[in-house]
Parts: C-alpha cells; structure tokens; sequence
C-alpha cells in the first residue's frame, strides 16, 4: 500500500485561464473605498481630539497667568494706597525737609486786602 502513493514527485496541473469576476472586482472597490472613508474619518476624529486637548492646555496656562496678574495688580493696588495713606505722605514730606503749613498770620491778611487790583487793560482789537 506503501507505493500507491508518491509524495515526491510533483505533480504539474494544466494552467487555468479564468475570467475576471467583475462583481468580485467592484466588491472590494467598494470595501476599499469605504475603509479609506472610515480610517479618513478616525484619523481626523484623533486630529481633533488632539488639538481640544492643546487648546485645554493653553487654556489653563492663560489661566493662571490671568491670575498672576490680578495678584500683581492687587499687590501694586494695595502699595498704592499704603503709599497715598496720610500718614505715609506726611512721614515723607518731614523727611524731606518740608513743614506743616502755618495759618495766614492777620498782618499779612491785612496787607492782601489793602493792595489796590491792578488796573484793566483796554481792549485793542476791531470786533
């Protein structure tokens, strides 16, 4: 039984011609088409997602810098105030050498009031 069958000898067949399956054909045209539109389609789904995540990122860093800068602003507020306080301007002022203003003593009052007003000018010029 051994030699009925030959496994080493190689066996040539006739070649065969068959038509092309135009069905077949416009079949996978189809499924190629229509993967190419869905990979398209998730590609762009990533690209999407990928730039709200960016844009959550820049988002949050304007953030904190919008917050950095109202504590600056309350910072640089506070220093105004404290440096416009009464106290402070007259501590500076005496610093400086300046003096608290004396009342109008009533000589110099009176010596204001005795001055004549200057004489008026007489308009030179055609209306």
């Amino acid at each position: 039984m051994a030699e009925r069958y030959l496994y080493n000898q190689r066996v040539r067949n006739a070649p065969i011609r068959r038509r092309l399956d135009r069905r077949f054909l416009s079949w996978v045209l189809v499924s190629a088409c229509v993967g190419t539109v869905v990979a398209s389609g998730f590609v762009y789904s990533a690209r999407c997602h990928f730039e709200a995540v960016a844009l959550g990122y820049e988002t949050q860093q304007q953030r904190e810098e919008l917050e950095r800068s109202a504590e600056r602003r309350r910072q640089l507020e506070l220093e105004r105030s404290r440096s416009l306080a009464p106290e402070d301007l007259e501590h500076r002022a005496r610093r400086l050498g300046l003096c608290d203003p004396e009342p109008p003593d009533k000589a110099a009052s009176d010596d204001k009031s005795a001055r004549k007003p200057a004489p008026r000018r007489a308009r030179t010029g055609a209306r």
